[in-house]
């Protein structure tokens, strides 16, 4: 008998190391894949909602071989290039089988050598969906050092963005907004990239923006300034209270000359004609690149306008 036991364990043994031996060695076959689109496409759904089969002759190992043939009807979700589908009809995008060369890893994996693909082509149904342009809002929390600033605030590129959904879900989406920015006691210009907070089941072009911050110093002035009554007939007599006002200037340092002394500031005619109250904002021109920005008190004057008398 235990002669007989150790005949068996040997057999069994001998089998399991010549099974193991052949599985591992490389073989060509046909395997195929059910596969589930997932693509970036202008007006569409993101995920696919038909599958295609993709079908290769391919070099693997033996046991490599039977994972493929036995998942080969379980759908799996692959990326591709917008640019390699092809729109065909209706719903339907069309990726040929010279481009699905650079998805084969994906598709079937690292260790797998694909001989030959046999599938020519494979089609995709892709549900559209609304869009529409939207802005996109900086959120930022950021302090300068003493006598520094930003030139522009937060730029962010793109400033727009298509934003793709449901009717009733874009109908709520009237910008998009970034993750925050907080930064402190900043006194050189920064910039990198700000992801997005992207509303539930609302997909974007792209996930995140660029940001620029052009930070500057600046030195501070302040003039008081006489009013001018602008585009107003030679018929008329004008008075604005008050005639004067105060305006706070924040520019480049260092500056050539005083360019806070160039800017003229006036009530523009056109404006008071189409006011019920008689009250303008005070306008100005002439304001250079040197300046960073102005603060005038107050922004609203009154005028009072009459014929002059012959």
């Amino acid at each position: 008998m235990k002669n007989w036991a150790s005949f068996i364990v040997c057999t069994l043994l001998s089998a399991g190391v010549w099974f193991v031996y052949n599985m591992s060695q490389q073989y060509s076959g046909v395997v195929y894949r059910t596969l589930i689109a997932s693509s970036e496409l202008d007006g569409r759904a993101t995920i696919s909602y038909s599958e295609a089969t993709v079908t290769a002759r391919v070099r693997a190992s033996g046991f490599k071989l039977a994972r493929l043939q036995m998942s080969g009807r379980k759908a799996s979700t692959i990326a591709f290039n917008a640019e390699d589908m092809n729109f065909s009809d209706g719903d339907a995008y069309v990726i040929q089988a010279s481009r699905l060369n650079r998805y084969m890893p994906a598709i079937f994996g690292e260790d797998v050598i694909v001989e030959s693909v046999i599938s020519d082509f494979l089609t995709f149904h892709f549900a559209s969906q609304s869009f529409k342009k939207v802005p996109v809002m900086p959120v930022s929390s950021i302090t300068y050092k003493k006598q520094y600033t930003s030139s522009e605030g937060v730029v962010i590129k793109p400033d727009s963005l298509l934003v793709y959904g449901e009717t009733s879900l874009l109908e709520n989406v009237n910008a998009i907004y970034t993750k925050p920015l907080n930064r402190h006691d900043v006194e050189r210009s920064i910039h990198g990239n700000l992801k997005l907070e992207i509303p539930r089941n609302i997909r974007t072009q792209k996930d995140f923006v660029e940001y620029s911050v052009d930070v500057v110093r600046y030195v501070e002035m302040e003039r008081t300034v006489r009013l001018d009554l602008r585009n107003a007939p030679a018929e008329v007599e004008y008075s604005i209270l008050p005639s004067t006002v105060n305006v706070k200037f924040q520019c480049r340092f260092p500056g050539v000359g005083s360019v806070a002394d160039e800017v003229n500031f006036f009530v523009d005619y056109k404006e008071f004609i189409h006011s019920k109250s008689g009250k303008c904002m005070v306008r100005a021109d002439g304001v250079s690149d040197g300046i960073i920005r102005m603060n005038i008190s107050p922004e609203v004057v009154d005028c009072f306008v009459e014929e002059k008398r012959k």
